[in-house]
């Protein structure tokens, strides 16, 4: 007696790719050791009377209200596979064999096959041959179904695997790999993104590609490389983030889609800020680390449309004519004076650079050509209409710096650039670890001369160079009720000391000791004397 199992077999087969099913053989027979045998496995083709034999039943009810009756059917009964069907003439049937000796009661070998051509293929049965003697197996065990799916493996064109740079040409290799011998032909490339655009053999700046194939052998490869061009644009140029662009790859008759990622070749960031009665616009452009050429900056400009459609467009001054290179890891500055006010003046930036690779220690421009940047946009450029500064100072006499844990008085000036009276709201903000703010919010008349001056009591938490609180001010409400003031809007204001620091030595302990005794002796003679008003 002999049985059979199969645990492990290869269910799908990419040709030329062969199939393998390892077969466990138990032999409960009387036969001597040593005795020769022939293992032989039939599989065939599957057909269509195969998968009408394996068709699960079919099972229907139905509800009938007039009869109010339930009615049960079964419009298919299904089948169950039977082996000893003879097969049908124009499918294939394979006999995988394996010759070995008896030398022990479990044997486990494994047995391959080499396909032709793509197919299904389904277990039909298995049996031994011993001394030309054909022998039935018992039992055969597989515990998922038996059957193998063969098919052509298919031809890949695939693209190197990196993040490359936009803004600058950059060149990737792409590859290809038939799966049948193919002859001489070409393939077309095409974006799905209109702005990524190729450069041909006289180096032109074209939306397709098309490139010769030589002839080519089954499972070679031909590699080449293809020049990309992915201009800057502002959806990405904010932060170093990784974006994708598909490329569609015609050739022999049929569509390959390949995958590439950008990284922008430098990041953007821009703010508006003020100095004295001019708004300023700061561009700060930064390097990823991952690079290593050097972006040199030939020109730079801003214009800003002026509401008179007549007039042309105002310029921009810039601050810094001379910007530093764009190393990587590196951050350089563009500071311009903004010509116009108002709500959504539209502003047009061009930047023109040049990328350079370091080699040596020298850079060395390899393509000598120019890049564009332009971006336009919508900027609200508010008028700064108060100039402020802060000054601050020690509540103990004869002292000029600062300790930590005693009071200090807090200056604040604020200067109304046109020369108006009004009442202004102004709040202090600080960090709660490093400053106590005993009064926050304070109202500040301004004079006829446009100046007013108010003053709060800070403390400082702890000793070392500390920054100055942050100072906002906003138009003033009135309640109408016991002279009490609401903040309104926040006002556009240049702040001259922001980002001033002052140095706090550390606490006393004689000074706190007085500090407590005085302010508890101080505190006792405020409470007497309201007693006696």
């Amino acid at each position: 007696m002999f049985s059979a199992s199969v645990r492990q077999f290869t269910e799908c087969v990419c040709l030329p790719a062969a199939f393998e099913v390892v077969v466990s053989l138990l032999n409960r027979s009387d036969l001597p050791r040593d005795t020769g045998f022939k293992f032989c496995l039939k599989i065939r083709e599957l057909d269509e009377t195969v998968l009408t034999l394996h068709q699960e039943p079919v099972f229907s009810t139905h509800y009938d209200s007039r009869d109010d009756a339930i009615r049960f059917v079964c419009p298919r009964r299904g089948a169950t596979f039977d082996p000893t069907l003879p097969p049908s003439p124009s499918k294939r049937q394979i006999v995988l064999t394996h010759e070995a000796t008896l030398n022990r009661e479990i044997m486990k070998f494994t047995m391959k096959q080499q396909f032709k051509s793509p197919g299904i293929f389904v277990f039909e049965s298995a049996w031994l041959e011993i001394d030309g003697q054909t022998r039935k197996i018992s039992e055969i065990d597989h515990r998922k179904p038996f059957f193998v799916i063969v098919q052509k493996r298919p031809s890949r064109i695939m693209i190197e695997e990196r993040d490359l740079l936009a803004g600058v040409d950059e060149k990737v290799m792409l590859t290809i790999e038939p799966a049948t011998d193919v002859e001489s032909s070409s393939l077309k490339m095409t974006s799905s993104d209109a702005s990524l655009i190729f450069h041909d053999s006289s180096s032109n700046l074209v939306p397709e590609l098309t490139v010769s194939v030589p002839a080519l052998q089954k499972d070679s490869n031909y590699s080449f490389h293809v020049s990309l061009f992915l201009p800057l644009s502002a959806e990405f140029i904010r932060e170093t983030v990784s974006v994708k662009r598909k490329i569609c790859v015609q050739w022999e008759e049929k569509p390959y889609y390949v995958e590439v990622s950008f990284i922008p070749l430098f990041t953007m960031q821009r703010r508006i800020t003020a100095l004295e009665s001019k708004s300023l616009i700061v561009f700060e452009l930064g390097r990823p680390p991952i690079v290593s050429s050097t972006v040199c900056f030939d020109s730079a400009h801003l214009e800003a449309k002026v509401p008179d459609p007549e007039k042309p467009s105002a310029l921009a001054k810039m601050l810094n004519p001379d910007i530093s290179d764009l190393e990587p890891a590196s951050i350089s500055t563009i500071v311009w004076v903004l010509p116009v006010d108002g709500p959504a003046v539209r502003h047009k930036m061009k930047l023109k650079y040049r990328v350079k690779k370091k080699i040596d220690g020298l850079l060395i421009d390899e393509d000598k050509e120019y890049y564009k940047y332009e971006e336009e946009r919508d900027l609200n450029v508010c008028k700064v209409s108060y100039e402020m500064c802060a000054q601050i100072l020690s509540q103990q006499p004869g002292a000029q710096l600062c300790r930590a844990g005693a009071p200090c008085d807090f200056v604040v000036s604020v200067r109304s650039l046109s020369h108006t009276v009004e009442m202004l709201y102004v709040v202090l903000d600080a960090d709660e670890k490093l400053w106590i703010l005993t009064e926050r919010a304070k109202v500040l008349s301004l004079k006829e001369s446009g100046l007013g001056q108010i003053v709060f009591s800070i403390v400082p938490c702890i000793a070392g160079f500390l920054p100055y609180p942050s100072i906002s001010i906003y138009s003033c409400i009135g309640t109408g009720e016991n002279e009490d003031y609401l903040p309104g809007s926040p006002l556009i204001s240049y702040h001259r000391t922001e980002g001033k620091q002052i140095r706090v030595l550390a606490p006393n302990a004689d000074s706190n000791a007085f500090q407590e005794k005085s302010g508890s002796i101080r505190g006792k003679f405020k409470k007497l004397t309201k007693i006696f008003d």
